[in-house]
């Protein structure tokens, strides 16, 4: 059911796009470059949460699998085989990884082109080194976590196109990102340039937008997690407990309203905590910047 609404999305996301202007010249890009770049931010939040969602997929399905010797019992009757509970949260997770990595390539070499200064075209390289990292960072935790997955041409597959999308990141990174980063003048000497070490852009953003920054990224980064392998993993405790959990009894019902709490509750704590975090920073930055500006007046 996931797979399908996510492609199904995916393409009707990508439909509606392309009908929004359909055979009009591009115009000039409306760049508004106070707000935060939520693209980019949102990319960066998500490409490590689908690793980690692919890594815990691959170790939670694989014990599960090992430990059952294969197959394991359902409590309504009958067996589950193990490649129908690895394999289509893996793959879920792979192809969420897969669209993520593929946005942020597209994303770092837009923002490297419209970047204006230093601190935003740090922001940009530090995308690209996530979408670097990606595909080896993949690799080793499927290494690390079953060494037999290489031999899946699912994971195969995913990881040459992650190889692929980080070797073309590696490109932009020497071929657009730091020409552009050298052309760029640099912070003067002293407290400006002090304060675009710390605190980059943050000190001039807009507290409601940082808001619904955090509010974006922390959505990248609970879903892949919750969507391929948490919600899985509920479902079958479920399903292995039969009707001593209480909920299968309740019918759909009650199984649906521990989904919907479970991931509700994680998206919160996650958006409260990068809010609070980006917003303390935000207050940091502007108390230092009104105060290194007060003593250079003076």
């Amino acid at each position: 059911m996931f797979l399908a609404l996510f492609l199904g999305g995916s393409a009707l996301g990508a439909a509606g796009g392309w009908l929004a202007c359909p055979r009009q010249a591009p115009g000039p890009e409306l760049f508004d470059f106070s707000a935060p770049q939520m693209a980019l931010n949102v990319g960066i939040s998500a490409v490590p949460a689908s690793i980690v969602a692919a890594g815990l997929a691959a170790a939670i399905f694989s014990h599960l699998a090992h430990s059952s010797g294969g197959q394991i019992a359902g409590g309504a009757g009958g067996n589950l085989c193990f490649q129908a509970v690895m394999d289509l949260p893996l793959a879920a997770a792979l192809l969420v990884l897969l669209m993520a990595h593929f946005a942020l390539a597209l994303v770092i070499v837009h923002e490297a082109r419209q970047a204006r200064h230093l601190c935003g075209l740090d922001e940009v390289k530090m995308g690209a080194f996530v979408a670097i990292g990606a595909a080896p960072a993949l690799a080793l935790l499927l290494l690390w976590v079953e060494a037999g997955l290489f031999f899946n041409p699912v994971v195969i597959a995913a990881l040459l196109a992650c190889a692929g999308l980080s070797l073309k990141a590696l490109q932009t990174l020497l071929k657009l990102i730091l020409p552009r980063r050298a052309a760029l003048p640099a912070p003067q000497e002293g407290w400006q340039k002090t304060q675009a070490s710390l605190f980059g852009t943050i000190a001039s953003a807009s507290g409601p937008q940082l808001v619904l920054l955090c509010a974006g990224c922390g959505l990248a980064m609970v879903l892949p997690v919750y969507a391929c392998v948490l919600s899985a993993a509920i479902n079958l405790a479920q399903l292995l407990a039969g009707p001593a959990s209480g909920l299968v009894s309740r019918g759909p019902r009650g199984l649906f309203m521990l989904q919907a709490g479970v991931s509700t509750g994680l998206v919160c704590a996650a958006v409260l905590l990068l809010s609070a975090v980006y917003l303390f920073y935000l207050k940091l930055g502007r108390w230092y910047n009104r105060r290194r500006t007060d003593a250079y007046l003076k």
